[in-house]
C-alpha cells in the first residue's frame, strides 16, 4: 500500500501523481532524464479529468518507487546532483541574466520527489537520506482492517453471518496483508454471486444488483476449517509463531504433575511442546522462526518477577543463532550437516521458549522482521 498511499498524498496536496519505477530505468542518465521531463512538464488544463475524475492543469509530483532496486550509486548521485542543484537566477527578457548565451541547461528541483522503497538503510541509498523527510509505514492493526473489510462489504452489498470472528480469521490467515484479504473477499463474492444467481434462476425470478448476499459458506470453504484453507502450511508464519507464545488449553489444564526436579508444570505443556515441533518443522524457514521469535520475547507478558526466563530465553536463541551463521567451521566444511544441525537445534530452541514464556490470553504478536532488517542495512552502510 505504499505507493497507493503516495497517490493520496499527491492527489491532497493538488498535485498530478507521475510514478516511475527507478528499478525499471536502469542506468543513470535514463532515470535522470524521466525525473527531468517529469519536473519541467505539467498536465494543460483543457477541461478534461484524470483517471480519479480530477480535473487536469496540475503540477507533476514524481513517485520513485522501488528506488533501492535502481542503478546503485550512479541514479542515488544523479537524484542527490538534481537535488542539491540550485536555483538558477530569473533571466532578463533580452537574455541570460549573465549575458551569456548557449550554456548548458541546469536540472534542479522543481516539484516534490517521493521516494518508495522496502530498505531506507540500503548502502546505497545513504546519500540521499540526509535530504529526505523519512516516514515509516506500519503494517494495519487487525481491529482496524476487519472494520475496514466490513465497510467493504457493505459497499459491495455483501453481508458475513459470522462478522467479524470470520473475518478475523481471514486477518489471521492472510498475516494481515491489505492486498489478500481483498482478493479472498473477491473470490467469495463471486462464488457466492454465482450460486445465488443459480437458485434465483432455479425458483423463476430475477437477480438484482442491490440484493445482499451472504457470503459465509464461500469464505469458510477459502479458509478451510482450520483457517488455513488461504496459505500454504509452509508459509504461515503468524500460525507458527502463535503456537510458541500461546499456552495450549486442556481438559486436564487444571491438574498439576510434579517433574523430577519438584517443580509442578502443566499436563498441556507436552501437548505444546509437540505442537510446536511440528509447527516449525512444517513452516519450514528455521531463519524466519529465529528471527520473529527475537523481535516478540519482549512484547509477550509473561510472568518472570527476577526475569530469569527472559535471560534463558535469550541464551537458547542466541545459541540457536549460531547454527544458523554460514561462517562457522560447520557451515563452511559440510554444509550438509550444518543444514541437519539448524532443523534440529532452532526448532528446539522454540519448543523451550514456549516452556518457558507461553501464556493462557492471546499475546500481542508482530509478524515484520522489517526493523532487523533495517538495522542491518544500516550496519552495512556504516562498515561502508
Amino acid at each position: 500500500g505504499k505507493s497507493t498511499l503516495a497517490h493520496i498524498v499527491c492527489r491532497h496536496a493538488g498535485y498530478r501523481a507521475i510514478e516511475v519505477n527507478a528499478s525499471d530505468e536502469r542506468s543513470a542518465s535514463a532515470l535522470t532524464e524521466r525525473v527531468t521531463r517529469a519536473m519541467e512538464s505539467s498536465t494543460l488544463n483543457l477541461g478534461d479529468q484524470d483517471e480519479y475524475n480530477f480535473k487536469s492543469g496540475k503540477p507533476n509530483c514524481i513517485i520513485l518507487d522501488e528506488i533501492d532496486g535502481a542503478d546503485a550509486k550512479s541514479s542515488i548521485q544523479a537524484l542527490v546532483e538534481i537535488i542539491r542543484a540550485e536555483i538558477p537566477p530569473p533571466q532578463s527578457k533580452g537574455g541570460s541574466s549573465n549575458g551569456k548565451r548557449g550554456k548548458a541547461k541546469t536540472t534542479y528541483l522543481r516539484r516534490p520527489i517521493i521516494l518508495i522503497c522496502n530498505h531506507k538503510h540500503a548502502p546505497a541509498l545513504r546519500p540521499i537520506l540526509p535530504y529526505a523527510k523519512q516516514f515509516d509505514v506500519q503494517p494495519p492493526n487487525p481491529e482496524r482492517l476487519t472494520s475496514r473489510l466490513n465497510a467493504v462489504l457493505a459497499a459491495e452489498n455483501m453481508s458475513v453471518v459470522a462478522g467479524s470472528m470470520l473475518l478475523h480469521r481471514l486477518v489471521s490467515a492472510t498475516g494481515g496483508d491489505v492486498r489478500s484479504c481483498l482478493y479472498a473477499l473477491q473470490f467469495a463474492s463471486a462464488r457466492a454471486r454465482e450460486l445465488a444467481l443459480k437458485k434465483i434462476q432455479r425458483e423463476g425470478g430475477e437477480m438484482s444488483s442491490k440484493v445482499m448476499v451472504d457470503i459465509s459458506s464461500t469464505l469458510m470453504g477459502a479458509l478451510g476449517d482450520n483457517g488455513n484453507g488461504m496459505k500454504d502450511m509452509q508459509s504461515d508464519v503468524s500460525t507458527t509463531v502463535a503456537t510458541v507464545f500461546r499456552r495450549v488449553k486442556s481438559v486436564h489444564s487444571n491438574k498439576r504433575q510434579k517433574t523430577a526436579s519438584g517443580v509442578s508444570s502443566s499436563v498441556a505443556s507436552k501437548k505444546g511442546v509437540d505442537l510446536v515441533l511440528k509447527a516449525v518443522d512444517h513452516f519450514g524457514d528455521n531463519s524466519k522462526t529465529l528471527d520473529c521469535l527475537f523481535m516478540n520475547l519482549t512484547r509477550v507478558a509473561y510472568v518472570d518477577p527476577t526475569l530469569d526466563r527472559c535471560a534463558v530465553a535469550f541464551e537458547w536463541l542466541s545459541e540457536a543463532d549460531t547454527y544458523r551463521s554460514h561462517k562457522s567451521q560447520i557451515a563452511m566444511n559440510n554444509s550438509a550437516e550444518h543444514q541437519s544441525m539448524q532443523k534440529f537445534y532452532i526448532p528446539s530452541a522454540a519448543a523451550a521458549i514456549h516452556l518457558l514464556c507461553c501464556v493462557e490470553t492471546r499475546p500481542d504478536l508482530t509478524f515484520s522482521t522489517r526493523p532487523l532488517s533495517d538495522l542491518y542495512y544500516q550496519n552495512q552502510a556504516n562498515v561502508s
